[in-house]
């Protein structure tokens, strides 16, 4: 998505002074925002418009929606912020009153044509041979040195929260690079078999673990511990320079698309992350996309998002540290019914209440009086 830099010398002087009005402890904009019902109300914008003006009117239209957040990818290219973009979104964000939220690529961001030696590897299951991954190696000490800063020069720019996007995780056949081979050898005292780590592989097209050895629990186990590592760092040094940032990290659910072990599939740790001080859990569930992939009836994509909610802030614990992102437009990019979107949200509140971001289009905004009447029952 590409955000274009405007008016960046008077922007650059309105975001100073308004970070000095958010700051002082007598600023009405600081009131406002902590006025704000204590629910996670967001609009979670999809494409971001390129036109300056285009953007003010957005988010000047956030402002009557009855959402309390904005939830957006800022424009990183080469792994450089653009600056100018992401000032203008912060400004504009809380001069709407509103709180804004960016969510970051973390292993799939594009660096790795200047540093090839960053890139993980898999295992191809079929020849069993190593594949590159064309995602960064977080067993690699240089890739979280150059993922912290980026996250700290993010927490600089003075937003409210930072969410690390969907691809913060290790599938089960990746993290085979030399990094974490090494690792595997050092703790172990022996090389990966990766033939010992599956035992049973199976399928047509598409083939997949069934069965997993001793040796891929042990290979596993280093995956999750250099997830947390990781992620206690950048959290660590992103709160030293903001600490009253919000922090969320994707959630993952293996039976939304087959039912897999998700310690096996993602590497996560959910008992150390529940027990962690990270603010939020956060996954997309698109009832829509999901519909068309496996050609199901309305009905039966409405009873999987259900369940797949109800699982999601059964992981989590706590739904208020829960945020379900839904879709507003379908697959094809015609805005959804209404009562659709009432349909699903209503489906998503079940789930005892957890964070709601809905999914917008710059050109398909969702009426204000439909969005305040669907917050305003979230926070009743």
């Amino acid at each position: 998505m590409k955000l274009n830099s405007y008016r960046p010398v008077v922007m650059a002087v309105a975001t100073a002074i308004l970070g000095a009005l958010l700051f002082s402890p007598h600023s009405p904009a600081v009131n406002s925002l902590e006025a704000q019902s204590s629910s996670f109300n967001a609009l979670y914008l999809s494409t971001v418009p390129e036109e300056y003006k285009k953007l003010e009117e957005t988010f000047a239209s956030f402002k009557e929606s009855g959402a309390n957040t904005v939830m957006l990818k800022p424009r990183i290219r080469n792994g450089v912020i653009d600056r100018d973009a992401l000032t203008n979104v912060v400004f504009l964000s809380h001069q709407a009153g509103l709180k804004i939220f960016v969510i970051v690529p973390t292993r799939s961001l594009d660096v790795i044509q200047f540093h090839p030696d960053w890139e993980d590897m898999r295992c191809d299951l079929g020849s069993g041979a190593l594949q590159p991954t064309g995602r960064l190696d977080l067993f690699n000490p240089s890739v979280v040195i150059f993922l912290t800063g980026l996250f700290k020069e993010l927490a600089a720019y003075s937003v409210d929260g930072i969410l690390l996007d969907q691809d913060f995780f290790y599938s089960d056949v990746e993290g085979a690079g030399p990094s974490a081979l090494a690792a595997y050898r050092q703790k172990f005292g022996s090389r990966l078999s990766f033939s010992k780590a599956f035992l049973k592989v199976e399928g047509a097209d598409v083939l997949s673990v069934e069965e997993y050895g001793e040796c891929f629990w042990n290979w596993n186990e280093l995956k999750k511990n250099t997830i947390k590592d990781a992620l206690q760092t950048i959290t660590q040094t992103v709160r030293a320079v903001n600490g009253s940032i919000k922090i969320g990290i994707p959630l993952h659910l293996p039976g939304v698309v087959r039912p897999i072990d998700d310690r096996a599939h993602y590497s996560y740790d959910m008992f150390t992350f529940r027990r962690s001080d990270i603010d939020f859990f956060w996954i997309p569930v698109l009832h829509r996309d999901i519909r068309a992939r496996q050609s199901l009836s309305y009905k039966r994509s409405i009873e999987i998002f259900s369940q797949t909610v109800q699982e999601a802030a059964a992981l989590v614990k706590d739904p208020a540290r829960t945020i379900i992102a839904m879709q507003t437009v379908s697959e094809s990019g015609r805005p959804l019914p209404f009562h659709e979107i009432e349909m699903v949200f209503n489906q998503a509140r079940k789930a005892g209440e957890p964070g709601i971001a809905l999914i917008v289009e710059t050109d398909k905004l969702l009426p204000a009086i439909l969005t305040q009447k669907m917050y305003k029952r979230q926070q009743d």
